[in-house]
């Protein structure tokens, strides 16, 4: 059975790269790393990081603004039973402020030892201004990958070892 899973992760995951025409500003995330095990008691195998790869683009970057900075998560998972479908809820705050684009490089880097998944995506400036102008200013964001596990098991010591996932969002929180 699949299991929906939220993993927060330490602050400096962001980094500002570019402002794209005026229109967007552009962003690296270092999303998830196969450290084992992680400050969630998982652990992300090397495998399972690179068969994600190819089903990054046109993921959804989110946040919930409040008081002028990023909060916590502010959406839930809910399940829709007219059409038997599983859903992300932002009517509760958290909304779309950007996304991963086809064009957008997805990639695994090893960094101290640990191996990452490196995203770029986009956040759009006139639709996100002031979650953009926030960033600018404080750029040590924590971020928290939203995943569907597939596949895992957990081993005698309670680490569960996540082999296939999808990466369903990517929330950038507050300080």
């Amino acid at each position: 059975m699949n299991s929906i899973k939220r993993f927060e992760l330490d602050a400096n995951q962001v980094k500002i790269k570019d402002i794209v025409k005026k229109r967007f500003l552009e962003l690296e995330i270092w999303a998830i790393s196969d450290i084992d095990p992680n400050r969630n008691e998982s652990h992300f195998t090397l495998e399972s990081l690179e068969s994600v790869l190819p089903n990054c683009q046109n993921t959804p970057i989110l946040g919930y603004f409040e008081r002028g900075d990023f909060v916590s998560h502010n959406g839930k998972m809910e399940y829709d039973k007219e059409l038997e479908n599983v859903f992300w809820n932002t009517e509760h705050g958290e909304r779309i402020l950007g996304w991963v684009r086809e064009s957008d490089p997805v990639e695994i880097v090893e960094k101290n030892g640990l191996h990452w998944l490196k995203i770029r995506c986009v956040l759009c400036v006139a639709y996100a201004y002031n979650q953009v102008k926030r960033l600018l200013k404080d750029k040590t964001k924590k971020v928290s990958v939203e995943i569907t596990v597939h596949n895992s098991t957990v081993r005698e010591d309670g680490i569960e070892v996540i082999k296939d996932f999808t990466l369903n969002g990517i929330t950038i929180l507050g300080s």
